[in-house]
């Protein structure tokens, strides 16, 4: 979901959000990725802005925040994860 608009001649705003895309698990990952090969893409939401102080000159800032923490595959910590559970287990090791 997203809105673009431009709020006078010298500001333009944009955000974006998208939600988590819940995938099965990858068969080929499954002693590798934690919760037995499964790897969502995470939510993620984006800011924008876009200033135009002068017609030859536009300034832009984006800010995006992708929600790692929430997909465990990529989200737990490499340790003490890799220590006490083995790779692909529920609790098991993500990339951190």
């Amino acid at each position: 979901m997203g809105y673009q608009g431009e709020w006078s001649r010298f500001l333009r705003v944009g955000a974006n959000w998208q939600t988590r895309t819940r995938f099965g698990a990858f068969e080929k990952y499954r002693g590798l990725f934690a919760e037995k090969g499964r790897f969502d893409i995470p939510a993620t939401w984006t800011l924008g802005l876009a200033l135009r102080p002068a017609p030859s000159l536009t300034l832009a800032l984006d800010v995006q925040k992708i929600d790692f923490s929430q997909v465990n595959s990529v989200g737990n910590p490499i340790l003490p994860n890799l220590e006490s559970a083995p790779l692909g287990a529920d609790g098991g090791a993500g990339f951190g």
